[in-house]
């Protein structure tokens, strides 16, 4: 089961390409995010939007949410709201958040949102306005401040890495078993990922680990 988050502005073609690239299908569904102004070119989007996937499919459920543009901490609410209950109400669904399409503002206030929920995302996409094709981007994810011991370990593998949890042991002086918890930590938030070698495991870091690290560090 897929749920589609996404903007929806007046072209529908970054929603499209999503459906196209992913698929759907009934059980599946669509929250597009738009502005509670009134226009006729939203309009015309959202209804192409549905007519297409209803053709599709007439079980694939299509929701539009409304967002007041000039309350931007209000947006952000709203879309974490929207990531929140698609959670709640569709417990095991693969979450695709498209970070492209419809009203800057909102676009924004998806990203900020999307950050914060990263680990609960199955994938986030990008359409490219100038290359007109869809992409998928790993975003980091601002996980809770890191202390002591864990930071170390997310420095060293930022430094070392792709390294072993054996080397990381060997050159922090720090027990085996005790990295092997703290790496257990850093791969539920999605700060470094773990990929088996023989016996081993590599530990290297993701795209978040530098921005952790950087909010980490005295200015």
């Amino acid at each position: 089961m897929k749920m589609y988050i996404s903007p929806l502005g007046f072209d529908t073609s970054h929603v499209l390409s999503l459906i196209v690239k992913y698929g759907i299908e009934g059980g599946d569904g669509i929250i597009v995010l738009m502005s509670n102004t009134v226009d006729e070119r939203a309009e015309s989007a959202f209804k192409s939007v549905t007519e297409m996937v209803r053709t599709i499919d007439a079980g694939i459920a299509i929701r539009r949410v409304q967002l007041d543009h000039n309350d931007f901490s209000g947006m952000i609410l709203t879309c974490i709201e929207a990531i929140k209950s698609t959670l709640h109400d569709s417990p095991g669904a693969s979450i695709i958040v498209n970070l492209s399409g419809g009203p800057r503002e909102i676009l924004v206030a998806l990203t900020i949102a999307s950050v914060s929920y990263a680990p609960k995302i199955a994938q986030v996409t990008s359409y490219s306005d100038v290359s007109r094709q869809l992409s998928e981007i790993d975003l980091p994810y601002l996980a809770p401040p890191l202390q002591g011991r864990e930071l170390e370990v997310l420095q060293d593998i930022m430094d070392f890495g792709p390294t072993s949890i054996a080397d990381i042991s060997n050159r922090l002086h720090i027990s085996e078993s005790s990295i092997s918890r703290y790496c257990a930590r850093l791969l539920s938030n999605r700060l470094i990922d773990l990929t088996a070698k023989g016996k081993s495991k590599l530990a290297k870091v993701r795209p978040s680990a530098g921005v952790i690290l950087s909010t980490s560090q005295e200015p």
